[in-house]
């Protein structure tokens, strides 16, 4: 084999290297801004704060049912003035380079009150070339602490049982 063409496949080796890291990369943001929104919003029931909580979830606006059902439960959760402390969180989407909807698991609690375990729907859209959003679709009433969470389809319903 000629050095010229060893040469150029070694160039191509390397472009392909730099465009799955670049990928790569995207893809590990994209699962760190699905923590991110999770602590954001974890802190905000926390702190009883409503309306930040409601803004979190697409579609949850005063009115709808969304917001009711998000009222009555930091009604029972929420502790203006507490700590919070994340004890876990199970991201829900898939490592993929595209999107994915998923059920992530989150577990804390504030102000030394029990833990208090969750089940949020988590949809990444867009891909690696075009980049990531993330966005909560829906957050459940508080489950069993050692309960397992259901179908991403019972969640948007309303319904947090397993």
């Amino acid at each position: 084999m000629s050095r010229p063409i060893r040469i150029l496949i070694i160039l191509a080796g390397i472009a392909v290297f730099v465009v799955a890291s670049i990928g790569l990369g995207r893809v590990l943001s994209a699962r760190g801004a699905e923590r991110a929104s999770l602590e954001q919003l974890i802190n905000d029931e926390g702190a009883g704060r409503l309306k930040a909580v409601a803004g979190s979830i697409t579609d949850c606006e005063p009115g709808t049912a969304c917001y009711e059902r998000l009222s009555k439960v930091l009604a029972k959760v929420g502790k203006p003035g507490a700590k919070v402390e994340i004890l876990q969180i199970t991201q829900g989407t898939k490592v993929s380079p595209g999107g994915s909807t998923g059920v992530a698991r989150i577990a804390w609690s504030v102000g030394g009150r029990l833990p208090v375990a969750q089940c949020v729907v988590v949809e990444r859209k867009g891909s690696v070339t075009s980049g990531f959003t993330v966005s909560i679709n829906a957050v459940s009433a508080p489950i069993d602490r050692t309960g397992a969470c259901p179908t991403v389809e019972r969640l948007l319903a309303g319904d947090s049982r397993n």
